[in-house]
């Protein structure tokens, strides 16, 4: 004799109602109940709407959903920079174009409006922007929610900076007499003669500055600096492993480190390395002293009105404690950009200049450097010469 079959709803005297299970999104019976069959049956079919939504949901979420997911994941590992590159490139360019819609229903059009906002923005920034949103669908597609990445064929149309010009011998003079006596020239002297990106001088400390007698100086970069909410925190987290490199000082800058009085702590900062606040205070030094139109607010009884000055070069500041002298454009990566413009111009292979200016790839140096190799055939003809030689005279008759 057949089982009688169970009644699509069960009635629950403790309840005094009546109850059905069914599967949530995750597999797992839950139980529904209510007073009447009519309000239950009405109580289940919402409910299973709201499951097949969110099994939807879970199969094909959206972009914004996705890819708080994935950079979870792809940015566990990461230096904090280039975390907060990646989140930025999604909170900022891909969210607001694409984030409300289905990743499954993301073509290479809709990847492309992405693009497009960008229209007229720097390569470095479309670069980073491309890269996130490629690398997030291709996890996609790894993953089986997609087919086929949709950002395939978007290309990278952003302008390229232009190179800025190293320091010439007479800027680095004008540069080095401005901030002479300064907390400035401390700076100064190791961008120009070690390299050193900001991050590298600033955290710096003495037990990596080598100056024994009688043989080779040198400065070990071991460590790096990064501020959070303005505090600093440094680290061994360099750029990259070949950022970990020791570079021969010259005897300008040697002579002027043993000069320094204090040895203890931070070449630059002394017990505790710089806050930002801090930092920006001590490039303010340099700011100050370059020529040219300048605006600042003033205060009078409530009044606050925008003066603009023109600073001549040679004439003497307002407070009268220095003179305006800096008629030209640095920055710190301008420092590093000297100092390895004038390795290449002094002959330096570029795999020496690769590692002491602790590029990972010696592409880099050779791609952003290649303008300073004098093309000249007159300039070329030695080299050329020098490499066939050999073979030159195995042919004479």
């Amino acid at each position: 004799m057949s089982r009688p079959k169970k009644p699509s709803y069960e009635y629950i005297p403790s309840r005094k109602e009546y109850r059905k299970r069914i599967k949530d999104a995750d597999g797992k019976y839950v139980a529904l109940y209510a007073k009447t069959p009519d309000e239950l049956t009405a109580k289940v079919e919402t409910a299973k709407a709201e499951i097949s939504e969110c099994r939807f949901r879970q199969d094909n979420p959206t972009v914004h959903e996705y890819a708080e997911k994935w950079l979870a994941l792809a940015t566990a590992d990461m230096k904090p920079k280039n975390k907060e590159q990646h989140m930025s490139a999604a909170r900022l360019h891909i969210d607001p174009i694409i984030g409300d819609m289905y990743i499954a229903d993301v073509k290479p059009d809709d990847a492309r409006m992405v693009m497009i906002a960008l229209t007229g923005k720097s390569a470095s920034l479309q670069g980073k922007v491309l890269s996130v949103m490629r690398n997030m669908f291709e996890n996609a597609v790894d993953n089986g929610v997609i087919d086929r990445n949709p950002c395939g064929k978007l290309k990278n149309t952003g302008y390229r900076s232009k190179t800025k010009p190293a320091l010439s011998q007479d800027q680095i003079k004008t540069l080095l007499d401005a901030v002479k006596g300064t907390r400035a020239e401390p700076f100064i002297m190791l961008g120009l003669y070690t390299g050193m990106r900001r991050e590298e001088i600033l955290a710096l400390k003495w037990d990596c500055v080598h100056l024994p007698k009688g043989k080779t100086h040198y400065i070990s970069v071991q460590r790096a600096l990064r501020w959070e909410h303005n505090q600093p925190v440094v680290n061994d987290m360099l750029k990259s492993a070949a950022g970990r490199r020791d570079i021969p000082v010259p005897s300008c800058l040697s002579d002027y480190l043993s000069g320094l009085p204090n040895r203890d702590g931070f070449v630059i900062g002394g017990e505790t390395a710089l806050s930002q606040t801090q930092y920006k205070n001590l490039w303010t030094i340099v700011e100050r002293r370059k020529v040219g139109e300048r605006t600042y607010r003033a205060s009078r009884m409530e009044t606050v009105t925008k003066v603009t000055f023109d600073r001549v070069k040679g004439a003497k500041s307002r407070g009268g404690d220095f003179c305006y002298t800096i008629d030209f454009q640095v920055t710190p990566h301008i420092l590093r950009h000297t100092y390895i413009s004038n390795l290449i111009l002094s002959g330096a292979d570029p795999k020496t200049v690769q590692y002491l200016a602790g590029h990972a790839d010696s592409r880099i140096t050779l791609n952003i450097y290649t303008h300073l190799v004098d093309k000249h055939p007159d300039k070329l003809a030695s080299y050329v010469s020098k490499a066939f030689e050999v073979q030159s005279e195995v042919q004479k008759p």
